[in-house]
């Protein structure tokens, strides 16, 4: 992480990643420039939010043009940290587990994909195109080897507080859960939950409340 990145607050640093998707679609778009209101608009936001946030940023745009598309995606790229390879491991080697593990989007922004596990026999050893499932049980090992940073829990909820509990102990960085539980991490590891099925009963919530009357998009 360089020094830009080591002052950001965490609250700016989640926009941050927010503009950096949205920048990167403007790239492959070949569009050049974006203004501050572009930015706002497209992701609800402020014209003086996103600004600010990129004044973090020590990148500056240029009157009545904005910013410059490829500088401000290549800045982002290197302060959000995906400049550098980071090795990941998939836990669960379900449906949902084999698509991420194949999703080309991952890798393209820096998140290595380096192995796949799974305890359930039936599975272990199975490929996905170059790969094969390993078993979990050698997961400590699998860590180390493949230098891995962060893992990726796609198990079944009951399972995930003991998936965590190894994923700690190998010495990953980071935990991404996928899993509908809570769990309980050491110090020293970072823990993102990303709750998919909430997400889903939120969106029905809103489409089914009668009392709901919504006359433009609505982002919660």
């Amino acid at each position: 992480m360089n020094d830009v990145s080591k002052k950001i607050p965490r609250c700016i640093t989640q926009r941050l990643a927010r503009y950096y998707l949205y920048i990167q679609r403007l790239d492959e778009q070949d569009v050049e420039w974006v203004s501050s209101q572009d930015m706002a608009t497209e992701l609800d936001l402020t014209s003086s939010t996103v600004r600010q946030d990129i004044s973090y940023l020590d990148f500056s745009g240029i009157s009545k043009r904005g910013y410059e598309v490829g500088r401000l995606k290549n800045i982002l790229h290197a302060v959000l940290g995906l400049n550098r390879s980071i090795g990941t491991v998939i836990i669960g080697a379900g449906n949902f587990g084999k698509a991420l593990f194949l999703h080309d989007n991952f890798r393209e922004n820096g998140f290595e994909f380096k192995a796949i596990v799974d305890k359930d026999p039936k599975l272990i050893g199975k490929s996905i195109e170059s790969y094969y499932i390993q078993d979990i049980q050698n997961l400590n090992n699998i860590v180390k080897k493949l230098k891995i940073k962060i893992g990726v829990i796609a198990v079944p909820a009951q399972a995930a507080q003991e998936v965590a509990d190894q994923l700690a102990a190998a010495g990953v960085k980071g935990i991404l859960n996928l899993s509908t539980a809570d769990i309980q991490i050491p110090d020293g590891c970072v823990l993102v939950n990303s709750r998919i099925l909430l997400d889903f009963i939120r969106l029905a919530f809103q489409i089914n409340n009668e009392n709901e009357r919504v006359r433009k998009p609505t982002v919660v």
